[in-house]
């Protein structure tokens, strides 16, 4: 069906109520469904400039998880690539240069909790894609308490991709793709 402009709004939207980390718009994508994992989403996005390679870079985001969500997981990642991700279908399977910790599930509803840390560039990465990439499923959710029925809901925002030493910010969600 179509998406009214409620649907998508902030901060009162279709899976919930979250303020903006920071500036006045977030993203988000279905990180896990019981329907399995040909349902994830993920967001993905051409850098403004590609890594250097052999160059330490810091890479965090900022998570969430929505209210109607009945699912939170332990994985959510930042994976770097060469090309765009081929988006014709789901799951990608690809193994993230930054991953949330396992066992550190990230079912907070009312705070944004950081996911990331340093890496080396092992290539000139030119495309970020931000998602779930663990496909063991029976080890990746914990329950909670929302009311959707069969999925892990997650706003993203915050997104800094930067050498290590600088803070100038050289990736940014800004026009996102959702697969």
């Amino acid at each position: 069906g179509s998406q009214s402009e409620t649907d998508v709004a902030i901060p009162l939207n279709a899976y919930g109520s979250q303020l903006p980390h920071g500036g006045d718009s977030y993203a988000g994508l279905i990180a896990y469904s019981s329907f399995g994992i040909g349902q994830h989403q993920y967001l993905t996005t051409e850098l403004a400039q590609p890594l250097v390679a052999g160059q330490m870079y810091c890479a965090k985001m900022f998570v969430s998880l929505a209210e109607s969500s009945d699912f939170a997981i332990d994985q959510l990642g930042i994976y770097f690539s060469g090309q765009m991700p081929n988006t014709t279908t789901t799951p990608l399977y690809q193994t993230p240069q930054i991953n949330n910790s396992a066992e550190n599930f990230l079912f907070n509803q009312n705070a944004w909790l950081e996911v990331g840390t340093t890496f080396v560039a092992d290539s000139a990465y030119q495309f970020i894609t931000i998602g779930n990439f663990d496909f063991t499923q029976d080890n990746t959710t914990v329950e909670t308490v929302g009311d959707t029925g069969d999925e892990a809901y997650y706003y993203i925002d915050g997104l800094v991709i930067a050498p290590t030493g600088n803070i100038t910010e050289i990736g940014a969600l800004n026009d996102e793709e959702l697969v």
